[in-house]
């Protein structure tokens, strides 16, 4: 069996650049919940990794593209500066 490897830092970053475009769209975790039976609590607090599905349905209710999602996400890898 192979282990996934988890990276912390990319997971709690992606989840608050979620956050970030939920609240400046004024959107609730609960609408968006009703919306995409997405539930976001764990996700935007980076204890849960999302799969590339749920990245774009997300990504679609904010009405962002992925390509501005990533461009505006605070996250360095290890080794970067």
């Amino acid at each position: 069996m192979i282990k996934r490897h988890r990276n912390e830092k990319l997971i709690r970053a992606a989840g608050m650049r979620l956050r970030e475009l939920r609240e400046a769209r004024g959107l609730s975790q609960e609408k968006v919940l009703f919306e995409t039976n997405i539930h976001l609590s764990n996700i935007e607090n980076g204890r849960k990794d999302i799969t590339l599905a749920t990245l774009v349905e997300l990504c679609s209710t904010y009405d962002t593209s992925l390509e501005d999602f990533f461009k505006g996400m605070k996250y360095a890898r290890s080794g970067t500066k």
